[in-house]
């Protein structure tokens, strides 16, 4: 498996918000990009969603689970899932998967991948309540 982290500016300030190491709260992501898939539209068995650019979220709590876990997360084929929009991305927390909106700034922290679907916050909501 070839995987690659990388933290744009979004991934950066989600980390900075995150809660501190120890306490709950709130964690950010990195984006991991899978450097081995090949996009084949042609192929019938190609079922990959259009919306899937071989990018996908990682929970930034669950960064160590994914790097000892990276084997049996390539089985998965993120490509496959329900991407409907393009305004959705992949997260995962080393071991499953779901589908988001790309406003996703901040998840419950140890929630796991099954957190992402509720108690989240977008990027605008953090920044409000700091004020």
């Amino acid at each position: 498996m070839n995987y690659h982290l990388v933290m744009d500016d979004r991934s950066v300030r989600s980390i900075l918000a995150s809660a501190e190491p120890g306490q709950l709260g709130m964690v950010g992501y990195v984006n991991v990009l899978d450097a081995e898939y090949e996009y084949e539209p042609e192929d019938p068995d190609d079922n990959t969603s259009e919306y899937y650019h071989w990018s996908v979220r990682l929970n930034f709590d669950h960064l160590l689970r994914f790097v000892l876990s990276f084997q049996d997360v390539g089985e998965q084929a993120w490509g496959s899932c329900s991407i409907e929009s393009p305004d959705d991305v992949l997260y995962t927390d080393g071991h499953g998967f779901a589908v988001r909106d790309k406003t996703v700034f901040l998840c419950p922290l140890d929630d796991g991948v099954h957190g992402l679907f509720e108690n989240n916050i977008a990027e605008f909501q953090y920044l409000e309540s700091l004020e």
